[in-house]
């Protein structure tokens, strides 16, 4: 599972505990006349249990890694490829399957004749749980592999995509229910054979009929679900592509049209390289190409300029989170026990 599909279950486990705990923290009446205190107290501890590792699990996964991605870059680069599937760990499926046994097991405890609600509740979360454990056990009975080496891009999606057809590469972040997902954006030669092996449903999900007419259009490689970084799928695939010799637009962008990029291709290839040696200036690009493609770079520098800046402010703003962290949740903790004490105290529990 994905580093951004695994923060969207923490939270959601979070959300879900959160709601338990809130009518069992404000009902001092506890479940029912037919339950006794420390029933009501034992869910409420539990839920609020819930609650703290979904904040520690989400917690880990926003640790930084920066050490660990410089170190697995220069070993794809030495290597000249690199990999991944789309494999669940055994961790999740067994965190499931134990979430949807414990609200199961919540769901007989809070039975009782004439009040249901309760168990219902929990009965409906123990089936999510258990189609979550489903779901991912078979996913990980056929795994898609992303591969990325000297033939090519190796998609699960799109089959083999040969460099010679690539002209483009760039990174991708996907904004989606707040978590951000990385992909791979490559810009390919006659898009539509490519398009064409993605099933229908796909191409209008995607909105890549308009795509396919084109020449030059680029694709969209997911690399969350494969658990390869983004800057290490770029290296990568920049390297290898150089070694190409079709020429390749360095500092392409979407906003490059057909006609932008073939005159900066046809301006590098072999051929017009010999023919520039041998006299012939009919064929190189006409003059104001060159200034379209200064125009082009300065926007690029400045874009870049702008995305740096902004980078910088989100790790300094993830970085005073995690600073504080700790004392955000040494708080909550201090409250909950408190409560949870003052609860008991006041149920007689505490004699």
């Amino acid at each position: 599972m994905s580093a951004a599909a695994r923060r969207l279950l923490y939270r959601a486990l979070g959300i879900v505990f959160g709601a338990a705990a809130l009518p069992l923290t404000f009902n001092e009446h506890g479940l029912s006349s037919g339950h006794p205190p420390w029933l009501t107290l034992s869910l409420l501890l539990v839920c609020l249990a819930g609650v703290a590792a979904s904040l520690i699990a989400v917690y880990r996964i926003d640790h930084p890694r920066g050490d660990e991605l410089g170190r697995l870059t220069r070993e794809a680069l030495r290597r000249g490829s690199v990999s991944g599937a789309v494999h669940h760990s055994p961790g999740s499926l067994w965190q499931l399957a134990g979430g949807g046994a414990l609200m199961a097991a919540l769901a007989a405890l809070a039975w009782r004749p004439g009040s249901h609600s309760t168990s219902v509740f929990f009965g409906l979360c123990a089936a999510l749980f258990a189609g979550g454990a489903i779901l991912l056990r078979r996913a990980n009975r056929t795994p898609r592999e992303l591969r990325i080496d000297a033939a090519g891009i190796h998609s699960p999606d799109y089959g083999l995509i040969a460099w010679e057809d690539v002209v483009g590469l760039r990174r991708h972040y996907l904004e989606a229910f707040g978590a951000q997902s990385e992909a791979l954006q490559v810009c390919l030669r006659d898009p539509g054979r490519y398009i064409a092996r993605l099933p229908a449903w796909q191409q209008r999900h995607h909105e890549l009929e308009a795509a396919s007419l084109r020449r030059y259009a680029p694709v969209l490689i997911p690399l969350d679900s494969h658990r390869i970084p983004a800057d290490l799928a770029y290296a990568t695939a920049v390297s290898l592509r150089r070694r190409a010799v079709p020429p390749f637009v360095n500092d392409w962008e979407p906003r490059m049209d057909d006609a932008e990029i073939a005159e900066y291709l046809e301006a590098r290839s072999p051929l017009a390289a010999l023919t520039h040696a041998d006299g012939a200036d009919d064929v190189l690009p006409a003059p104001d190409f060159a200034v379209r493609l200064q125009q082009h770079a300065q926007a690029v520098a400045l874009a870049a300029a702008s995305q740096r800046r902004q980078q910088v402010r989100q790790r300094e703003r993830q970085r005073r989170w995690h600073e504080g962290a700790w004392r955000r949740g040494l708080i909550a903790a201090t409250v909950a026990a408190a409560y949870a004490l003052a609860r008991a105290y006041f149920e007689g529990l505490l004699g």
